[in-house]
């Protein structure tokens, strides 16, 4: 995207007809064939006939209707139609009289209207209107029929031919096509839902067979206007507000509001056959807001209305001549005026050198209604010989900037001196003068010698024209006095040309070697061979003796940027071969597998595992013999016992010989069965322990 700034080219022309009371503009529409451009004024109520021939506005429709704002053509060109936002009415002009004809009175507030062979399309500002934009016979004035009967607050309506194309700034923020058959309409593509943020404007192309919208984004839609698929984007510094197509279908002119400082009007040229951005003009005309759907374009030259972005109360129709960049204010004369504010001039000394400089100091002020541009500021004192400049970029209306310029004054006697000052400006150059008094100062000191040798100035190969090359200066300083930044300058000459290098504030020590490093930037033209030259000068008071080895030169080669490596193409996956089915195998056959498989696994249990139950049950079957015989061994003691207890009962009891009662025997043994049943569980215990390893093993 190449940027054209056009400061001190434009040639800001007067017109000679001034309307200071336009407040707010409806819409622009040209008419290529009478060379002219209709205005709607809002604040009038007026239809404004300007010119393109002479960039005037030669006459005006007076009172034709509330708020007349959005504007349709018929296909003969012989009567326009304007939609009246104050009331309920769509007005009609002759424009071969240029007189109000009639109107034709609509339901609701009426905001943009177009019309084709037969009918007239109106769309409305209602929240919940009905039905679509209605269609009006052009004969009987008699509404017809809608566009669809869906909600559609706002339209946007263009026709080319029989088709109609609308487009809705609020949702669904679509695209859509109808086409007519009479008063029948019927839908025939659609946009897809949200494809914008919010359509502010759009265009079709001369043979209709694109539609350029813009959609609140930094770039413009083009789509196809058969089936609204996109076909590519326009890029764009910010979002559009208006736009116009070249009758040749190849350029699109966007114009906006800039955001960067400073703050302006540019009009972007838009390739649509390789969708970039050829130029942005930047017209200077203040921090001005462009209206909606406001740009023409009549033989060469863009028309478009501009307020102030902060205060609308006074809108100004501007036009931008595109083959002599001239620019040009129709309802108001572009007015400069800048003027010297607290202007002081003074000596000064520095340092133990006495080093005496001239200030300078002032404030310039723009007084204007518009930009002054371009400007160039100029300081200098004619009985010294001294001339210093520096320039700016702009200053808006009620703005005022400083200036301050310190300077040697290079005065051989003492005296007072003349001090020029001049602002050269796309308004005009203004100047003023005033006097200093200046002393001399007989210290002054003697220039000190430096001697500096460069002794190698590398380049790093290969050079390419797409990529920052570096260059190495070594040099030497070969006395012992430090040299400062300030007192030496590093240069660069390619083929002749000097280049200063700016940036570097390095010391360069006493005594010592130093390597300064720039980085440079070769275009496509440049390839092929070229002379590089580096070096040092010493600045005032510091003097090399020996100036031939303070350079040195080399010569590149630049070649184009090397081919980047192809893409790596990842192999294609192997194809994985088919896996054979298995067959179906019979459940039976399946269990009997499971139990072999079973069996071995017990079969091949650890050796050891099985070797510790064996111990273990040779363990409790030994235990099981001892218990049982100490048993037995405690029953056979309790019998005896029981016996000789028996034989003390009877005697001591009865002294007749009679047997023992069972009742005194029970009493006597009721814990002997107890010990045996103990003893029968434990061995039934210990029998079932050893079946069970039995059938493990």
């Amino acid at each position: 995207m190449k940027k054209l700034l056009l400061c001190g080219l434009f040639i800001l022309m007067f017109a000679s007809f001034v309307q200071a009371d336009l407040t707010e503009v409806g819409s622009l529409l040209e008419d290529v064939s009478r060379n002219r451009v209709y205005i709607t004024d809002e604040t009038n109520n007026d239809l404004l006939v300007l010119d393109t021939q002479t960039n005037t506005i030669t006459n005006t429709v007076d009172d034709i209707g509330s708020r007349p704002t959005s504007m349709a053509m018929t296909r003969d060109n012989a009567f326009l139609y304007i939609a009246l936002t104050g009331g309920s009415e769509i007005a009609i002009i002759d424009l071969n009289t240029l007189t109000k004809t009639g109107s034709i009175v609509v339901a609701r507030t009426p905001t943009h209207v177009a019309v084709n062979s037969e009918h007239l399309f109106v769309s409305y500002s209602d929240r919940f209107p009905q039905t679509g934009p209605d269609i009006i016979n052009l004969e009987t004035k008699l509404v017809v029929g809608s566009l669809g009967n869906n909600r559609r607050e706002d339209a946007l309506i263009e026709t080319h031919g029989e088709e109609v194309y609308m487009g809705t700034p609020r949702y669904p923020r679509t695209m859509t096509r109808y086409s007519m058959n009479g008063a029948e309409e019927s839908l025939v593509a659609t946009s897809e839902d949200r494809l914008f943020n919010h359509i502010s404007d759009y265009q079709l192309t001369s043979d209709g067979s694109k539609v350029v919208v813009a959609g609140g984004s930094r770039f413009l839609h083009v789509l196809d206007a058969s089936d609204f698929r996109k076909l590519g984007e326009l890029p764009l510094e910010e979002s559009a507000s208006s736009m116009v197509i070249d009758n040749e279908d190849q350029y699109v002119y966007s114009a906006y509001r800039s955001w960067d400082s400073p703050k302006e009007v540019r009009i972007a040229k838009l390739d649509m056959n390789s969708y970039t951005s050829v130029e942005i003009y930047e017209l200077h005309i203040g921090d001005l807001r462009v209206q909606a759907r406001s740009l023409a374009l009549v033989n060469n030259t863009l028309y478009f209305a501009a307020a102030d972005y902060w205060d609308s109360d006074e809108t100004n129709i501007f036009s931008f001549n595109l083959d002599t960049l001239e620019v040009t204010g129709i309802l108001q004369s572009v007015e400069h005026e800048l003027v010297f504010e607290n202007v002081e001039i003074w000596q000064s000394v520095f340092g133990s050198d006495h080093t005496s400089r001239v200030n300078v100091e002032f404030d310039i002020s723009n007084i204007g209604n518009m930009d002054a541009t371009g400007l160039m500021i100029k300081v200098f004192i004619p009985e010294l010989g001294i001339t210093e400049e520096k320039s700016m970029w702009s200053i808006t209306p009620d703005q005022s900037r400083n200036a301050d310029f310190s300077i040697e004054d290079n005065a051989q006697v003492a005296g007072t001196y003349t001090v020029n000052i001049e602002v050269e400006s796309d308004a005009g150059t203004y100047s003023t003068n005033g006097e200093v008094e200046l002393a001399i100062f007989d210290n002054v000191p003697e220039p000190t010698e430096a001697d500096i040798m460069v002794l190698e100035l590398l380049v790093d190969e290969p050079v390419s024209y797409e990529e920052e090359t570096v260059i190495a200066l070594t040099l030497m300083n070969l006395d012992p006095v430090d040299i400062e930044p300030e007192q030496y300058e590093h240069y660069v000459i390619i083929d002749g040309e000097e280049l200063m290098v700016e940036g570097i504030e390095l010391q360069i020590p006493g005594e010592s070697v130093l390597v300064l490093f720039t980085l440079l930037q070769f275009e496509e033209s440049d390839v092929g061979e070229h002379t590089i030259t580096s070096g040092i000068r010493l600045i005032d008071p510091l003097v090399d003796p020996d100036t031939s080895d303070n350079e040195a030169s080399v010569i590149v080669n630049v070649v184009a940027p090397s081919d980047p490596l192809p893409p790596i193409v990842p192999a294609p996956a192997p194809t994985p071969e088919p896996q054979p089915v298995p067959e179906p195998v019979d459940e039976v056959e399946i269990q009997e597998r499971v139990d072999e498989a079973v069996e071995k696994a017990v079969k091949n249990l650890d050796e050891d595992h099985y070797e510790e139950l064996r111990d273990l049950r040779q363990e409790l079957e030994q235990d099981h013999d001892k218990e049982l015989n100490t048993l037995k061994q405690e029953v056979v003691e309790l019998k005896t016992v029981q016996k000789e207890q028996q034989v003390e009962v009877v005697q001591e009891t009865i002294p007749v010989k009679q047997p023992v009662t069972q009742q005194a025997v029970r009493k006597k043994s009721t814990w002997v069965p107890v010990l045996i049943g103990a003893a029968v569980g434990l061995i039934l215990i210990i029998t079932l322990l050893a079946v069970m390893l039995t059938k493990t093993e």
